[in-house]
């Protein structure tokens, strides 16, 4: 009667961290794609800021070039910055 019992607690202990390792997984598995799109949205960040630079580096060029467009630069920099201290 001792062999059954020993064995039934041993089933029921391995049935528990089967349980418990399957959770793990589930919550690994969801770990890492979370990981994979904050890298995604990190790198498209760090893509456009690099866009955006290059844009008003040419910008800046293009003014010194055409004096003209300098009221239009000046009011969307005027623009953006009004923008930020909103926020």
């Amino acid at each position: 009667m001792k062999n059954n019992q020993l064995t039934l607690i041993l089933v029921i202990l391995f049935f528990l961290t089967t349980l418990a390792t399957a959770g793990l997984i589930l919550k690994y598995n969801s770990s890492v794609h979370k990981l994979q799109d904050a890298r995604l949205r990190a790198n498209n960040a760090v893509i456009l800021g690099k866009v955006f630079s290059q844009l008003v580096g040419e910008s800046a060029e293009y003014g010194k070039k055409n004096p003209s467009i300098e009221p239009i630069l000046q009011s969307l920099t005027n623009r953006a910055a009004a923008k930020a201290e909103n926020k």
